[in-house]
């Protein structure tokens, strides 16, 4: 599954926020996004899923022009910066929802100790951030977006979490961001940088330096 975003032009006043970007994201690699906050990077996400529709936009999916917006084709799941999961679901219904084994989940996290019967605002929040990366990630969808997964996460389980990602790319298409961003360096096959709404293939961590992103 190739998707590739071309010429998307979003402007928020007299404020372009997104400026002629293009992006390309395929199943097989993993795909990551630096930029400085503010840079325009969860603007392109949610353009990118369909939340959000901008003044000049062509998205395709395999060379096919989507019309629609992606969340419509049940083909993307998206995991936002803030919360995902509504605080009065139980966690076991959480899994259910997503199509997701609670089962595998726990033989993932062994030392994470949570009663599945508990509702979600039972949870720490670094306990309900890895609930929610791991939804999306292991959701029956093509191609994935996640925004900040590593917030409130230790080293530990954005190592974990680094191990997963390389297994599901294998049969999905993988977008990611992070202000954390040396996982994303170490997960990348594909990295861009934005930069006050323009993009940029990033071809080296030297490249970074040049533009002072460190």
């Amino acid at each position: 599954m190739i998707i590739e975003a071309d010429s998307i032009e979003l402007t928020y006043g007299l404020k372009k926020v997104l400026n002629s970007v293009y992006l390309r994201v395929e199943t097989g690699k993993i795909t990551g996004l630096l930029g400085r906050n503010g840079s325009g990077k969860s603007s392109l996400f949610n353009v990118l899923f369909g939340n959000k529709k901008a003044q000049n936009q062509h998205i395709k999916v395999n060379q096919k022009v989507c019309t629609k917006p992606l969340y419509i084709s049940k083909r993307i799941a998206y995991l936002p910066q803030t919360q995902l999961l509504p605080k009065h679901i139980s966690i076991k219904n959480a899994f259910k929802l997503y199509e997701v084994s609670l089962e595998l989940f726990t033989k993932d996290f062994p030392d994470l100790k949570i009663e599945h019967n508990n509702n979600v605002s039972r949870l720490s929040g670094g306990e309900r951030r890895i609930i929610e990366i791991y939804l999306i990630l292991k959701s029956n969808t093509n191609f994935i977006i996640l925004d900040e997964p590593f917030n409130h996460l230790s080293p530990l389980y954005v190592e974990k979490f680094e191990s997963l990602f390389n297994e599901e790319k294998q049969h999905k298409a993988i977008l990611i961001s992070d202000h954390i961003f040396r996982p994303i360096l170490r997960l990348s096959d594909t990295l861009y940088f934005l930069d006050k709404g323009n993009m940029k293939l990033i071809n080296s961590e030297n490249e970074l330096k040049d533009l002072q992103y460190f």
